[in-house]
C-alpha cells in the first residue's frame, strides 16, 4: 500500500514537473510576443510609456525563455551539460539575476513616467519624451549590468556527483564570504 502511494507520488511529480514548465513557457511566450507586438505598434512607437513596457517585456521573454529552457533541461535530461562548460554557468546564472532587475527597473520607469506625464508642471511633463526614455534606458542598462558584473565572476561549477560526473553551478565559497562581509559592513 505504502509503495503503491509513493509511485503515483512520483507519477504526479514528474508529471507535474515535466508539463507545468511546459505550459508555462508556451503561454509566456505567446503574452510576450503579443506586449511586444502591441508595444511597438506605429501608434505606440513614440511613447516613453509603451518604451518602457515594451522594454520590460524583452527582459522577461530573455528571463523565461533562457533561464526556464535550460532549467527544464537540466532537471529532465541528466546529461545536458552535464560535462560543465564554466561559460555556461556563469551566464546563465547572471542572465538569471541581471534580466529581472531590468525588467523590474523599466516597470518603475512606466509607473515615473505615468507620474510625470499627468503632472500640472510643464517642466516635469517634458520628462516624459521618447528621447528621455532611450538616455535613462541606456544609462540603466549599462549601469545595471555593471553593478551586477560581480555575479558572473562569482560562481563556478563544482562536482555534485562523482560517479556520474554531474557538475552544479555554485558560489566560489572564498568569493562567497568576502561578498557578505562586504554586504555586512556596508550596512553597519
Amino acid at each position: 500500500m505504502i509503495n503503491k502511494n509513493i509511485i503515483i507520488s512520483n507519477t504526479i511529480i514528474n508529471w507535474t514537473t515535466l508539463y507545468i514548465p511546459l505550459l508555462t513557457i508556451i503561454v509566456g511566450t505567446l503574452g510576450s510576443i503579443c506586449n511586444i507586438i502591441t508595444f511597438s505598434s506605429r501608434k505606440l512607437r513614440y511613447n516613453s510609456c509603451a518604451f518602457y513596457f515594451l522594454c520590460s517585456t524583452i527582459f522577461d521573454l530573455i528571463y523565461l525563455l533562457f533561464s526556464s529552457i535550460t532549467r527544464f533541461m537540466s532537471d529532465h535530461y541528466v546529461n545536458f551539460l552535464s560535462n560543465g562548460p564554466i561559460l555556461y554557468c556563469k551566464c546563465r546564472t547572471y542572465l538569471v539575476v541581471v534580466m529581472p532587475i531590468l525588467s523590474s527597473c523599466f516597470l518603475m520607469f512606466t509607473s515615473i513616467d505615468r507620474f510625470l506625464s499627468t503632472s500640472n508642471s510643464r517642466k516635469w511633463r517634458n520628462f516624459s519624451k521618447i528621447h528621455v526614455a532611450w538616455r535613462v534606458s541606456i544609462i540603466t542598462f549599462v549601469f545595471v549590468i555593471l553593478s551586477t558584473s560581480h555575479v558572473f565572476f562569482l560562481f563556478e561549477l563544482q562536482l555534485k556527483d562523482i560517479n556520474n560526473k554531474i557538475y552544479e553551478c555554485v558560489p566560489h565559497p572564498e568569493d562567497q564570504s568576502t561578498a557578505n562581509r562586504i554586504t555586512i559592513q556596508r550596512r553597519n
